[in-house]
């Protein structure tokens, strides 16, 4: 036992482990290990940083209860206050907006949205919520009393006459069909714009339309009746009444040349008064007569009397000078400048001039022929109001055929 103790001396060992012990780890961890987490018990040292106020944080930049009073001092509506707290948390996103600058234009949208609902409240008292619908309602309503102004009257008229003073006109009756396209292909210039679009109002213009073109041919009726002489003492010579004629029905007036078409024209519608005298001092039952307007009572149609002077559609003047033209076409064809046209033409014309010259019929026998002055306008006498056109008489005589070209 000595000798283990000897040999084996734990004096040294002992003192080792009383005294600064001996590392059991290798050099390489002699750094501190991490240090656990701290228990949920224990307050860290630092408090965590506020996070960021966003749409669901629960401490915004400006607390609800300051955006409902804001809404409520200022009157808004529901949807108006909700949009204020949207507009709160749209201000709190990221980084935002300071509390005093967010705050300040919280305060200038309520003062806009008060404004808004003030003129709603207003509206809503006084009974007219639905504007768009109110404006519907007066515009229907207003359809009832529409009416064309005077300027659109004027227009429609001066294309009526210009219509039915066409040199290569043959159909009169229908002549509303020509003045319905030009209107509607210019109306802007025919001031028809507050027309278009509105079928009620088309269907009033139509019949506007076809009121004017009835008064119009009544009116050349009248004038071609007395510049021959029927019911009437004056008489005018047929150059007389193509530049009298023309500058009352022509767009334009006269001119400085008149085509001759517009002469040969007027020698044929003469004629065919002179050949029916008592056709062309009978009246056709006008458009206003015979159409109204849906809604109203239907007036009703004067009857064709003596005393009226009025006959039928189709039993008319203008109707039947619509089936001569008819006629003679089909058998002269449609070239005016044709030798048949021609031989009739010269002929036509040569009667009229003989027939009528200063400012006296002489008939057809020779003889002057007396009227009464009943129906003479005013401005109808045997005085030369056409002159000369350009320096040249516009004067029909034998011949002159030549020179109308396929006026059809």
């Amino acid at each position: 036992m000595s000798n283990f103790n000897s040999e084996f001396d734990f004096t040294p060992l002992t003192s080792q482990y009383t005294s600064t012990p001996t590392p059991m780890v290798p050099p390489l961890f002699h750094a501190p290990l991490p240090s656990l987490p701290v228990p949920q018990t224990q307050p860290p040292l630092y408090p965590p940083a506020s996070p960021s106020p966003g749409p669901n944080s629960s401490a915004p930049i400006i607390k609800p209860i300051f955006i409902d009073g804001l809404a409520q001092d200022f009157k808004l509506e529901n949807q108006q206050r909700l949009n204020l707290h949207a507009f709160v948390k749209l201000g709190s996103l990221g980084g935002g907006l300071s509390q005093a600058d967010l705050a300040t234009r919280l305060y200038l949208l309520a003062v806009v949205y008060s404004e808004a609902a003030e003129r709603r409240r207003i509206t809503d008292e006084q009974g007219v919520s639905d504007l768009k619908g109110l404006f519907t309602d007066l515009k229907i309503r207003l359809e009832e009393t529409f009416t064309f102004n005077g300027e659109q009257r004027t227009n429609i008229r001066s294309v009526a006459q210009d219509v039915i003073y066409q040199a290569n006109r043959t159909s009169f009756v229908t002549m509303h069909l020509s003045v319905e396209t030009i209107v509607s292909e210019d109306r802007s210039g025919m001031k028809m714009g507050n027309i278009y679009g509105s079928p009620a109002r088309e269907k009033q213009l139509l019949t506007l339309i076809k009121r004017t073109c009835s008064s119009v041919r009544n009116a050349f009726r009248v004038d071609i009746k007395n510049s021959v002489g029927i019911d009437c003492n004056s008489v005018e010579s047929l150059e007389e009444f193509t530049y009298r004629t023309a500058m009352k029905y022509k767009r334009g007036g006269a001119g400085e040349k008149l085509d001759i078409g517009f002469t040969i024209h007027n020698a044929l519608l003469r004629k065919f008064a002179l050949d029916n005298p008592q056709l062309v001092q009978s009246a056709e039952v006008e458009e206003s007569d015979t159409e109204s307007q849906e809604g109203s009572p239907v007036p009703k149609k004067r009857k064709a009397s003596q005393h009226s002077g009025r006959v039928p559609n189709g039993k008319h003047f203008w109707a039947k000078v619509d089936a001569w033209f008819a006629a003679e076409i089909l058998q002269r064809g449609r070239n005016f400048a044709s030798p048949s046209w021609k031989i009739y033409i010269d002929g036509t014309t040569a009667e009229d001039s003989r027939r009528f010259r200063n400012g006296i019929d002489v008939g057809p026998t020779g003889e002057a022929v007396t009227g009464t002055d009943d129906d003479c306008p005013a401005g109808l006498s045997g005085t030369s109001q056409a002159g000369t056109f350009n320096g040249q008489s516009v004067a029909v005589g034998a011949g002159q055929g030549e020179s109308l070209m396929n006026l059809l």
